[in-house]
């Protein structure tokens, strides 16, 4: 029993030795960089919204150019057949 005893005692200090390791406080330098770090990825993932939000709208007002013109087309296609039709008369 006691042999059991000093391993668990050897994995829970172990574990805690891991933990305070992962967890240890951040020096000032550490922590700024951190900081610093987040901001440039921000600042990226926000040129990046952008560069999406850019395309998409282009694509939105180029579809919708496409379906104006496509329109204006029949329109123009509808009143030449109406004045060939009125001439035939």
């Amino acid at each position: 029993m006691v042999g059991i005893s000093k391993q668990n005692q050897k994995t829970q200090q172990e574990m805690i030795e891991t933990t305070s390791n992962n967890y240890a406080m951040k020096t000032y330098h550490q922590f700024s960089e951190d900081i610093e770090k987040r901001r440039i990825e921000l600042r990226q993932r926000s040129r990046d919204q952008m560069q999406r939000f850019k395309e998409k709208s282009k694509a939105s007002v180029d579809a919708q150019k496409q379906r104006t013109s496509e329109i204006e087309d029949r329109k123009r296609i509808k009143d030449e057949i109406k004045r060939e039709l009125r001439n035939e008369k």
